[in-house]
């Protein structure tokens, strides 16, 4: 949502920022089934809208007791983080079938150069691969771990999908133009 809207209002994106916070805490998230303000704060955001349906649904609504209302919070709270942590289950295993799903037979030998696709400095949205750095170990069919002496961790677990061979560029003699 943010890197969207960034794109879009590149001049004045921070004066809009609060509602696109607003928008990404209200709305309910696909792998967890709550929004995130639900699982914070154990009951749903109270936006104008619901303030004003709640007011024409109950006009002489009567104010509850402190004990009770921290009581059904506590039991909110911890009913929607049992079902969120299964909903998030389900929904990384779900992401790592497809994930796994597009990665390409290869297979790379401890000490292989190999480039890594890695976030751009110039912004954290768009990525290149960058190297050559070389395998460390293989983890598994689809995981090896990458010496990068470059970097803040010296050596990095990369899934296959971000790893590709490396290729030395050679130079090619100039063709006669004419």
């Amino acid at each position: 949502m943010l890197r969207a809207h960034c794109t879009e209002r590149q001049d004045d994106w921070d004066k809009e920022l609060p509602f696109v916070l607003f928008a990404a805490r209200d709305s309910v998230q696909e792998s967890l089934g709550y929004s995130l303000f639900e699982l914070v704060y154990g009951q749903e955001m109270r936006n104008p809208l619901k303030m004003a349906k709640e007011q024409w649904d109950n006009p002489e609504k009567s104010p509850q007791l402190v004990s009770s209302y921290v009581e059904d919070l506590r039991k909110n709270l911890e009913d929607a983080r049992k079902i969120a942590e299964t909903y998030l289950s389900k929904s990384q295993e779900k992401m790592q079938r497809i994930y796994n799903k597009r990665s390409k037979a290869r297979q790379f030998s401890i000490g292989e150069e190999v480039m890594i696709l890695l976030p751009t400095r110039k912004s954290p949205f768009d990525a290149r691969f960058q190297g050559p750095y070389t395998i460390a170990e293989k983890v598994d069919d689809l995981n090896y771990k990458v010496n990068t002496p470059n970097r803040r961790d010296k050596v990095q677990l990369y899934h296959i999908n971000r790893i590709k061979k490396y290729a030395e560029r050679t130079k090619e003699p100039k063709l006669p133009v004419g």
